[in-house]
Order: structure tokens, then sequence, then C-alpha cells
């Protein structure tokens, strides 16, 4: 790199040349040596005392004369060190750098936030922490998922695989600045979510929640897991651990527990609020029944319980018996299944403020138990998650008497029996779930037949919900009741549906929503059955095949009926189509329809069209009889294949849509790491 500039100094007796003819040049001539003092040093310190070789130039058309350069560094008449002059440099640039860390310094003296009180401080940083922290895994939100990718088998995962988040708030707070990390280190409060993939974490963090109500929360990702030593030392606080969730990925199930750690766990819990234990084994047992001497009894905070997959608990528990309990999780205690039904109605009976109860694979279903005809009150349910044989979950159904179903959210997932009086349960189940969906006012309807089994799933609201894609969503609804039975016991048929609208009482909906897919065409008189009494509906959505439907059912219905009655669906307002082809046939029928519906008080006021494969000539010939709102997109971005628009059949249909719901894979769990750069 070439010195910034240059300072040529000339001795005042020099003169470049004396001689002005150039011919005496060649003889004699005068050098002049130049002094170039380097003010600002280059990247090749060897420069400094180099010699450049002599060279002739003509000064002012003069002869040429030489000049020796020599190179000298800008410090002093006499030559200095490059080590000295370097030392020189490198003080100057600490000395700025501190005073430009003073100046910042006194900068954010004078910001505002700079002027809370440590006080203050410590309430807003426990804001943030408490934000980022992570939700309790049985949020009956996250129940509310599809419990596997094949909901055929119907393993409840939903309690297994909780969404782990270590707070990282508190560390990021604490990297500010000075004075936040004294804050933040000092507040106890800020470190009561310990960190237990490395040991060194949860000592450190053990530390500086001091005295605090703190929350460990341990996921194995692994057999084996190298965090077994965090858990032991967290476990050591067990007096004041106020939330305990342990529980090992699915994909390997069955931790067990070393004795060491279950020792621990025997301890008293006087602070401890909820725990969750899931996919756990116990080291060196015969079974994997977990002692009642779990926790020494004495757990008098204990408001929520999740025990799932692999922990088993008996009836005599202390645990199912803590009076304060208000959410309750149960699955996969398959060793409760041949008891009586006595013996859970007993238990439910110990837990007079229970709010939220689900029980996934675990009511019993002893055959020869006889209904002891015990009734259990449940004044302060709110939730209810069901998932288990139709006629395990009937009976114990039956026995619960609920304060206010109308205003419960209920999850009811039945699976009918392979043999038996398939029909009969189905009946059974129908008239259990009416009570929850008493004054409804709105109504999605999902079935699918296949060649193996039939699904049913219908989701209900108690007020209007006009949302399209609220209505389409698998998991929304504050009831939803969902029916799967093998194909040979009962066909799923348009009397099926019948049935269950019947049983159910939706004769006051106001918005029906419809998916339904099936591989043999429904005759329209079936149809005409379920949609003739529907009168109060006034927005109905349609998808896959569903339109072909109720287009056939409408001209039926206007076939069979006499002058001057009212058409189908007499009230509707609003048509919603969604995942529908819309070709030339059928937009000649759906035109057909609306003109025979034109006049008040029967007319259709608008059509809603999106996500469908349709022609923009076909909106428009639909615009001159009714208004219709189009998201301007031809064809269905979701159809994997492109075909022709006269190609596309329901099947292709009901393949697409289904596909991401029985092909999806599980999000594997991957383990974070932390570090503490400031310490």
């Amino acid at each position: 790199m070439v010195p910034s500039f240059l300072v040529l100094r000339l001795p005042s007796t020099s003169t470049l040349c004396t001689h002005s003819h150039p011919a005496k040049s060649s003889s004699s001539h005068n050098t002049t040596t130049l002094e170039i003092i380097v003010l600002r040093l280059g990247t090749v310190p060897d420069m400094l005392d180099a010699i450049c070789e002599t060279h002739s130039f003509h000064v002012n058309g003069h002869t040429p004369s030489s000049i020796q350069i020599n190179f000298k560094p800008a410090s002093s008449p006499d030559t200095l060190s490059n080590g000295e002059s370097l030392g020189q440099i490198h003080d100057q640039i600490e000395f700025h750098e501190k005073a430009l860390s003073d100046l910042k310094r006194r900068h954010n003296a004078l910001a505002p936030v700079a002027n809370l009180l440590p006080e203050i401080l410590s309430i807003i940083f426990r804001m943030c922490v408490e934000e980022d922290a992570p939700h309790h895994p049985w949020s009956f939100e996250v129940l509310k998922r599809p419990p596997t990718r094949n909901p055929s088998s119907w393993r409840a995962l939903d309690l297994t695989e909780p969404e782990y988040k270590y707070p990282l708030m508190a560390i990021r707070l604490s990297h500010v600045c000075r004075r936040w990390r004294s804050i933040a280190r000092h507040d106890a409060l800020l470190w009561t979510h310990i960190l237990m993939p490395s040991n060194q974490w949860a000592r450190r963090m053990l530390e500086r929640s001091k005295r605090a109500p703190i929350t460990v929360e341990h996921l194995f990702p692994q057999a084996y897991s190298r965090s077994m030593p965090a858990l032991y030392h967290a476990l050591t606080h067990l007096s004041r651990i106020r939330n305990l969730h342990i529980s090992s990925h699915w994909q390997h199930f069955g931790v067990p527990l070393p004795a060491q750690v279950l020792h621990l766990l025997c301890n008293p819990a006087p602070a401890l609020e909820s725990l969750y234990l899931a996919n756990l084994t116990v080291t060196g047992a015969n079974n994997r029944t977990f002692p009642d001497s779990l926790f020494g009894g004495y757990t008098p905070r204990l408001t929520h319980l999740a025990v799932a997959h692999g922990v088993e608990l008996l009836w005599t528990c202390p645990l199912l018996r803590s009076p304060n309990l208000t959410h309750l999780f149960l699955a996969g205690l398959h060793h409760w299944k041949s008891s009586p039904l006595a013996n859970l109605l007993d238990v439910l009976g110990h837990i007079p403020h229970l709010q939220c109860l689900a029980l996934h694979h675990c009511i019993p279903s002893n055959n020869f138990d006889v209904f002891p005809g015990q009734v259990v009150k449940m004044d302060h349910l709110t939730q209810l998650s069901l998932l288990d044989r139709s006629s395990d979950c009937n009976r114990l159904l039956g026995g619960l008497s609920i304060a206010r179903p109308h205003e419960t959210d209920v999850q009811l997932f039945s699976n009918l029996p392979l043999e038996g009086d398939a029909g009969g349960d189905l009946t059974t189940s129908f008239t259990q779930a009416a009570r929850f969906a008493v004054g409804c006012k709105t109504v999605r309807l999902y079935a699918q037949k296949t060649g193996l089994r039939n699904q049913m799933r219908i989701q209900c609201w108690p007020r209007v919900v006009d949302d399209p894609d609220t209505l389409s969503a698998y998991r929304a609804g504050q009831s939803i009741f969902h029916f799967v039975w093998p194909n040979p016991q009962v066909l799923l048929s348009a009397d099926v549906i019948q049935q269950a609208c019947e049983r159910l009482a939706l004769e006051n909906v106001e918005v029906l929503s419809w998916d339904i897919g099936t591989h043999v065409d429904e005759s329209a008189e079936a149809w005409a059955a379920v949609l003739r009494w529907m009168v109060k509906v006034k927005v109905v959505q349609v998808s896959w095949r569903m339109l072909d439907i109720l287009l056939k059912t409408a001209a039926y219905h206007q076939e069979h009926s006499e002058p001057g009655d009212p058409p189908l669906l007499p009230g509707l307002k609003t048509l919603v189509i969604r995942i529908t082809p819309i070709g030339e046939e059928v937009t000649r029928r759906l035109m057909t329809w609306l003109a025979g519906r034109s006049q008040a008080p029967w007319a259709i006021q608008s059509l809603d069209i999106a996500d469908c494969t349709v022609l923009s000539t076909h909106i428009d010939e639909l615009r001159a009889l009714t208004d219709v709102i189009w998201d301007q997109r031809e064809t269905n971005p979701r159809f994997s294949r492109p075909l022709p628009l006269d190609e596309i059949t329901p099947d292709d249909l009901l393949e697409e849509a289904t596909a991401p719901l029985l092909g999806a894979e599980d999000d594997a769990w991957e383990e974070e790491q932390f570090t503490d750069d400031g310490e």
C-alpha cells in the first residue's frame, strides 16, 4: 500500500543542475539527496529504511540529474524503531477507544429508559421472560390437532409431544449493557425456568434463582440422555419446583427413570402446581406402575396433572385424589381397561373442582362390569376430550352429570367395534353428543368413505361463523364429534348423516359446511331428506362433490314439489364454493338453479368462489344472475397434476385434499444449543 502523502526536503545549498549544456553533463553532474518523510505508513514496514535506485530526470528542461531518495519515519530527527512507533499508536488507539466508550456510556445514561428504577426494569424483564416462556403442553387448543397422520389409528400424540421452548430472553437481556446485566443477574425470578440440556447451565440457573419457585422441563431426545445429571441435580430442589415436566420423545418410547431419580420423586412437593409425565418407565420393575409414595403423597397445590403412555398409576395413587385438581389428562393407561368403570367414577368424584378432563385410551371397558348407576356431578367442567371405543365413551358419558354441557368444549373421538352392533353404538353416540350441540348455530359435516373404513366428523359452534377458512378447518369448533368404523359394519350414507342431524337436533343451524367425499353416488331423494328440514340455513359452504349433490338435490326437490312450495333450503342467501371444479356443465346447472331462485324471498344474494378450477367466462355468466365474489384464479394451485377442467373427478379432489392430512410426517425434535458469552 502506497503512503498517503510524502514531504520532500531539499538542502538549501544544493542545486539540481549546474550545467546548462547537455553535452557536458555526461562527465559531471551534481547529486542531490532528498529526504522523504513518510507521514502515514503502508503495509510494508520494510520500505522505511529502503534506499531507492538512482534515476535521471529533467528539471525545468535542464540536464538530467541523479537523485538519491532515502525513506525515513516521520517521528523525530532521530530515527525511531518500528516497535516504539507502533506502541505509541496502540496507546493512542486505546486512549480513544476508552474515550469513545465513556461517551457512549454518558449518552446511554441520558436515554429515558436509563431513568427507570431497577425495580421497574425488573418488572419489565419479568414480563418479557414470561411472554417468551413455553405454555403448558396440555393446552386444550393443542388437543384439537389430529391425533396422528393416520386418523384410523388414533394414537394420542397430543399429550406426548409438547413443544418445549427453552427461554433465552433472560440471557439476551443480561447482554444488553452492564446495568441491565447487573439487574438481570440479581433478579431470581428471571432464572426460574431451568435449562436442562446442560448440567452446567442447570446448576448456574438454580444458583441464580435462589429460593424462588422454579420450572423444570426435561424432554429426553433419545433413550439415554447426557442431561440426566442435570435432571437429578434439579430434582434435589423438589421442595421449590412449581412445574415439573418429564417425558421422552415418542420415537424412543419408555425411557427408564433411574432408581436415584425415582427416589428423589418420592419426596414431598409442597410447591408443585403442575405435573407432566409421559413415555417413561421404572428401571428394574416388573411392571411400569409408579409407586403410591410418589411425592410422599403431599402435593397440596397440584392443579394440573398429565400422565401419558408408559407411566402407569394405581387407582389408589394420591395424585388422582388431589382436591385442588382443575386439569386432568390421562392417556395410554391400558392397565385401566380391565377395571370396573366404578373405579374411574370414584376418582372423578374426588375432584370436585375439575375444569378440564381428557381421557385417551384409558376408559375402563370391562364387559362384565354392570353399570353401577353412580352419577358424578361435574359443576365446573368446561372442557372435555374423550378418545376411546364408542361403547366405553358412551358408558362414561352416561355416568357424568355436566352442569352446562352447551357451554362445554367437547371432543369425542370414537372407534366403533369391528364386531357387534356398530349401528346401535353409533346411534347411542349421537344421543350422548346431543346435549353438547344444543342451540348450535354453525355446523360442519365432514364424511369420508373408503374401502376399509368410514369417518364422520361433526363440528359445532354456538354462534354464527361465516369465515370460509374457519368453516373448512379440520380442528375448529366448540364441539367436535368424530366417529370411525369399519366399512362392512355400517355403510356411510345419507341415511346415517340424516340420523346424526336428527339426533343432534340441528334444526336451528344457520350456517352449514359440507365436506363429504364418497365412492358411491347417493340418491337425490336421500339427500333431500337430510336438507328438507334445514329451513333456517342462511349460508352453505360446499366443496368437492357436494356442489354436484346440492344441485341434484335442489332439482329433485323442485320436480317433486307442488306449485308455490318453498324451495330446498328456503332461507339460503349465500353459497360458498371451495376446492371444486366448475366446468361448463356445472355452470349451466348452477345458472338454472340461480334463475329459479331470483325472486324474493327465495333469492340467492351472493356466491363466494375461491380455490376452484373455473374459467373467467363462467364467472361472467354467473354475475349476470347474482353477486359473485371470486379470487381471480382459474386453476386451483393445490392440484399437483394439471388436468383438463372437464376431466377432474371428485375422487381426484378427495385424494388431493386428504393427502396432506394422511401423509404428513411428524416433526423431529432437535435439541437447542446455548451459550453465555457474557460470563
